[in-house]
């Protein structure tokens, strides 16, 4: 008869990533396992998923016969998994208290004191544990975890769920990693959207599966974005259908490689503008993810998102709060990373610094982002003669040490590294970052403070002139 180990090694093989994720997400661990058998299939399903080669795959039910000679489907299928991951956690439980009597009672008669001393330590540990989900997880058991990431990123081996476009970032965060949460904000007209695109364009040839979701535009107007950043062709040319013969044929053999690969990469646009009113909520886009299993999921203008909290009356900051409380429960429940896009408000054209009260709406993007840049679409006298650039400036990040770069502004023909920002060029493109009804509010606010000086009347400007000439003769 099957235990509750083989079991729940039974539904990983089974159901896959999604059960493993499950399992996981419950706070089982390899110490859970107590035969040996069981704790080395269980500590084989781990090591194949986290290999960055899997990609996140598990064996089949074939491939686990063959690694696995005596396996075979054993789970019952009615129970849930969440059940199995307290069967077996309660499992563990009985036999570590079993041999917590027994070590009582061996030790007893030697040393009284030290043996219940030593037992009521081991006990407070299996009460703190508990049986359901365990959301207190002690150094100990993570410390072969942090080893083990350690080891890989030593060895060059790439853990992360995708790399960034831009060789100066993907130096120093070594990647997105499942647990990421990123903002790109910026003033109306900056290019954010254009640089989420060509982070959209690099995970696709990167061949990453991609989720996006979108509000402001239609799945074709991203698409149509993303497409021009991996052609590598002018949008307001492609747009206009005013291609060179070169740049037409480098679109149409892109065409034709995207349909040529549908069945092999799952790339898909949310059409948020076609869900019923308030429905696209962060547990809509969660149930998304659930069904198209993607490496990263793209949200264009995450304010736009509905609240999931239907209660009336609610403050726009509030309503950002609880969107980007549940955005961040999503990433680590899924492990899927999100990268999205946020308006930036007045004040990020106020002031020289990269503060996150520029994030519009909620304070809560500031405190739940891993990373967050500012994007600034840097201005030049002659878009003609002076190539545009972007800057993307670092405004609040975790673990990053990096102030900002710069890149290539030319949509979408060059989104390239242009180099490190140093702090001068920050603080110029900052105060540069004002849109041109404010720099039109601000010279008719310094016109009213001036005094206007009223034409003199004709006649006393007639008598004026007699003065003067009287006053040279």
């Amino acid at each position: 008869m099957a235990n509750f180990e083989t079991q729940l090694n039974s539904r990983i093989i089974r159901d896959g990533r999604a059960a493993l994720q499950a399992v996981l997400n419950y706070g089982i661990m390899i110490d859970d396992f107590r035969s040996s058998e069981g704790k080395g299939m269980f500590q084989h399903l781990l090591a194949y998923y986290n290999d960055a080669a899997s990609s996140g795959s598990l064996p089949g039910v074939n491939a686990a016969q063959i690694l696995f000679p005596t396996f075979e489907l054993c789970d019952d299928t009615s129970m849930e998994t969440d059940k199995l991951c307290e069967e077996l956690r309660r499992q563990r439980q009985v036999l570590e208290v079993r041999e917590v009597a027994t070590r009582l009672a061996e030790e007893a008669d030697r040393d009284p004191m030290q043996a219940m001393a030593e037992c009521y330590s081991r006990i407070q540990s299996l009460l703190a544990m508990g049986s359901s989900k365990n959301t207190d997880v002690p150094f100990d058991a993570l410390a072969e975890e942090i080893g083990h990431d350690y080891v890989m990123a030593e060895s060059g081996v790439d853990n992360s769920k995708m790399s960034w476009p831009w060789p100066i970032i993907q130096a120093e965060t070594m990647g997105v990693v499942d647990e990421d949460y990123i903002v790109f904000y910026g003033r109306p007209k900056s290019k954010k959207s254009w640089v989420l695109s060509k982070i959209i364009a690099h995970a696709y040839k990167t061949k990453k599966n991609v989720l996006i979701y979108t509000k402001e535009m239609t799945p074709k107007n991203i698409m149509r974005r993303v497409a021009a950043c991996l052609a590598e062709v002018s949008y307001s040319e492609l747009r206009r259908g005013k291609l060179g013969e070169n740049e037409r044929g480098m679109f149409f053999d892109l065409l034709r490689h995207i349909h040529d690969m549908r069945m092999s990469q799952n790339f898909t646009c949310l059409s948020a503008k076609d869900v019923p009113a308030g429905g696209d909520t962060v547990p809509w886009l969660r149930s998304k993810i659930e069904r198209h299993a993607p490496d990263v999921v793209f949200v264009d203008g995450l304010y736009l998102m509905s609240d999931a909290d239907t209660r009336k009356n609610k403050a726009s900051h509030e309503k950002m709060t609880s969107i980007s409380r549940a955005f961040r429960q999503m990433i680590l429940d899924t492990k899927t990373p999100g990268i999205a896009t946020m308006q930036a408000n007045r004040k990020a054209a106020g002031h020289a610094n990269a503060e996150l009260d520029e994030i519009a709406f909620s304070d809560a993007i500031g405190q739940d982002a891993t990373v967050l840049c500012r994007v600034i679409a840097e201005k030049v006298k002659d878009p003609k003669k002076e190539p545009e650039t972007i800057a993307l400036v670092m405004g609040g990040c975790r673990e990053i040490n990096l102030d900002g770069l710069r890149i290539g502004g030319d949509c979408a023909r060059d989104f390239n590294e242009k180099g490190l920002l140093t702090e001068n060029e920050i603080n110029k493109a900052k105060e540069k970052d004002v849109s041109g009804d404010e720099v039109a509010e601000k010279k008719a606010k310094e016109g009213m403070s001036k005094p206007r000086r009223e034409p003199a009347p004709k006649q006393d400007q007639t008598n004026l002139l007699n003065q003067q000439l009287n006053n040279v003769s």
